[in-house]
């Protein structure tokens, strides 16, 4: 990730501020050809930390090609910081900066006040 503020943000000029930036990691997806690979299916987890810890761990014993979050992972999003601190705690357990993980929306990422904002946090 590498992000700049900005600070004054004008039609024909802009002036930045800091610049925060992270490692770069990489990962690859099984090609469309690929007859064996392992999958980490996930589901109804609902942002319970202790199934999250404990999933984790075991999932650190298995080596896999990539991880299914299939919905209902997250709690119901009350505001668009508990929603990043969601995505970024299971993204964070499941190391999905090395590891590709993707995320299925159930019925429990769309309820509450921040659920029409769900979407602007994925890549589509």
């Amino acid at each position: 990730m590498c992000a700049t503020e900005i600070l004054k943000n004008q039609a024909y000029s802009k002036t930045f501020g800091r610049t925060a930036r992270t490692p770069f990691y990489r990962f690859t997806l099984p090609a469309d050809t690929t007859r064996n690979f392992t999958a980490l299916v996930l589901n109804d987890l609902h942002g319970h930390g202790p199934t999250i810890a404990a999933l984790s761990a075991l999932a650190e014993t298995i080596p896999h090609d990539f991880v299914v979050f299939n919905g209902d992972c997250l709690s119901e999003p009350a505001t668009r910081e508990h929603a990043i601190k969601d995505i970024h705690w299971l993204a964070s357990a499941f190391h999905a900066a090395s590891i590709p993980c993707i995320f299925l929306r159930g019925n429990h990422e769309i309820r509450n006040a921040y659920s029409s904002g769900m979407p602007s946090l994925f890549e589509w």
